[in-house]
């Protein structure tokens, strides 16, 4: 419970004090005023408890009496919605003077509104501590609810408490920055303190811990925050609303028509959903890889392609006005997509290049030259396939697809079932149960790999090198085994395995792996390929020219396995 009460219990602590609470939030000219986040406010709140007496505040805003601004007080009473407040730092020229305890009458005692007081950093810092070590603070609903929460939260080491107020919080957020409970500023350049504040977040709101009533909504605003905010033309969107740009970052971006419709899926979707999307967006191998390698200057700029909307990709479709392509693996392909869509798995394009993905598609492209082509993965997150799909067909067609002629369809094969677009299904209906074995099924990336990987693993690899004795296997017989996201040592336990992988050594050639185990041997990742698995060679041969990083170098201590 204390632990949880850091994280979550006083969050925007260090946020209030920074801000001194006047600014933290920014509301538009236009809206209804709302009450700040924060614990400096929580006593503005409908049905909040006033400060209680002794409680150290800063007075700001009274319209009557602008010399009080940043002025210091105590609250010595509360009667008829009005505060008793002594201001500790009155001077001589308005009649005041540094009062002690025993006086309580004169120019320096003050009756103020509650929009006129906050709490003093110096006094939620305390509360904090106070909090941390067992005493209940209860904010916000009617006496009953008060009362009925009172009652729950007797029991000082009850963590729904926590859980409760981390909720309050993310409901009570006016923005995605808020949301995260991160400065609203430009992290364009970096994103990795989006991501920490997710993981982070997103743990203490996750149903399967917090049995919130509304923890399942929280999670889906987490989860928008940390999309929209890991979309940097998004980001930039929102920071101009909250004017929070500087000079040089105005300019970045240009706010167009097509911003005005942003299919929100996450509010309509279930949490493994969501947990399936953030993955892709924290995993981003494919965008990786392509930034590193494939954007070399030829071909357009991925950062160009535009989204199409929703209701613009059901108009196209249904006047056949434009080329639908499906980035998303074979299996999820033939269990339902778009009618008319052409396939092109996005880890075959990276595996095998154009050559290994040709077909039908290719002509289309090329006959129909005035038509958009619109890719689609599952949900189109910021980082998900359709852009690394985008990225390579740029560099592929460097002279007859530019940039504006393609489009990442946003809301994916989600928004375009959920819109009711039209939809070739497999002939037979796939369970839940059917769909993840098909997943398990699929052959995984070697970068993707880790100590918690589920054992039976499958993949489709490129065969490095091979040797009899290898020192990092302890002069076993070993591999190194490549694709396009990372390369792992491959510990070989039989012979028939080990021929057939001597043999594809001597052309580099490739192989299917079913059935593999991940093991930690001396603190590094390797393939354990026992008797049990199975290989066979591969008809397609791997095309990627880039050096992929060797997962086996990283070194794991302990419970590390991330």
């Amino acid at each position: 419970p204390r632990y949880l009460g850091i994280m979550f219990d006083f969050d925007d602590i260090e946020a209030d004090v920074e801000k001194k609470g006047a600014d933290a939030w920014a509301e538009s000219a236009d809206a209804a005023p709302a009450v700040p986040g924060g614990a400096a406010f929580a006593h503005r709140r409908p049905g909040a408890l006033p400060i209680a007496v002794g409680k150290k505040v800063i007075i700001r805003n009274v319209p009557t009496e602008p010399d009080l601004d940043e002025k210091i007080g105590e609250i010595m009473g509360f009667e008829d919605g009005l505060y008793s407040v002594k201001v500790m730092n009155m001077t001589r020229s308005t009649g005041g003077y540094v009062p002690g305890a025993a006086v309580n009458t004169g120019a320096h005692m003050k009756k103020l509104a509650a929009d006129s007081l906050e709490l003093h950093p110096d006094q939620v810092e305390k509360d904090r501590q106070a909090a941390e070590e067992g005493a209940v603070v209860l904010l916000g609903g009617n006496e009953a609810e008060r009362a009925a929460r009172e009652a729950l939260y007797s029991l000082r080491l009850d963590p729904q408490h926590y859980y409760d107020k981390a909720v309050e919080r993310i409901l009570n957020a006016q923005h995605e920055f808020a949301v995260l409970d991160l400065e609203p500023k430009w992290y364009g350049k970096d994103l990795a303190p989006i991501k920490r504040a997710y993981r982070r977040i997103s743990v203490g709101i996750h149903p399967d811990k917090n049995k919130h009533p509304q923890a399942v909504d929280c999670f889906r605003k987490v989860y928008g925050a940390f999309e929209t905010l890991m979309d940097k033309r998004q980001q930039w969107r929102v920071l101009f609303v909250l004017d929070k740009l500087k000079e040089d970052e105005v300019d970045l971006f240009e706010l167009e028509a097509e911003e005005d419709e942003r299919f929100e899926w996450w509010l309509d979707a279930n949490v493994p959903e969501i947990e399936k999307q953030a993955a892709e967006i924290e995993g981003g191998e494919f965008e990786e890889i392509g930034e590193k390698w494939i954007s070399d200057g030829t071909g357009g700029n991925v950062n160009d392609v535009k989204w199409c909307g929703m209701s613009e990709g059901l108009r196209l479709h249904q006047q056949d006005a434009a080329i639908f392509i499906d980035c998303r693996e074979r299996f999820e392909f033939e269990i339902e997509h778009i009618d008319g869509a052409f396939n092109i798995p996005m880890r075959e394009f990276v595996d095998f290049g154009l050559a290994g993905v040709a077909g039908d598609w290719v002509k289309e492209v090329l006959k129909r030259k005035g038509q958009p082509v619109v890719i689609y993965s599952e949900v189109a997150t910021p980082f998900s396939r359709c852009r690394a799909m985008c990225r390579w067909l740029l560099r592929a067609g460097s002279k007859s697809l530019p940039p504006e002629r393609l489009r990442r369809l946003r809301g994916g094969m989600f928004g375009w079932r959920h819109k009711k677009g039209k939809i070739v299904l497999a002939i037979k209906d796939i369970t839940p149960e059917q769909k993840a074995a098909m997943q398990k099924a699929t052959a995984k990336q070697i970068g993707a790999l880790s100590p918690k990987t589920p054992a039976g693993v499958n993949l489709r690899v490129r065969v490095n090198w091979f040797q009899e004795k290898c020192a990092q296997v302890g002069g076993s017989p070993a591999a190194m085994f490549n694709d396009s996201s990372g390369g792992i040592v491959a510990l070989l336990l039989n012979k028939e395995h080990i021929a057939v992988v001597k043999e594809a050594a001597k052309s580099q050639a490739s192989l299917l792996v079913h059935g593999a185990d991940v093991i930690l041997r001396e603190q590094h990742l390797v393939l354990s390929v026992s008797p049990s698995a199975r290989l066979e060679r591969s008809e397609r041969e791997f095309t990627f020219g880039f050096a992929a990083k060797n997962v086996s170098e990283d070194v794991y201590k302990g419970d590390d396995e991330e």
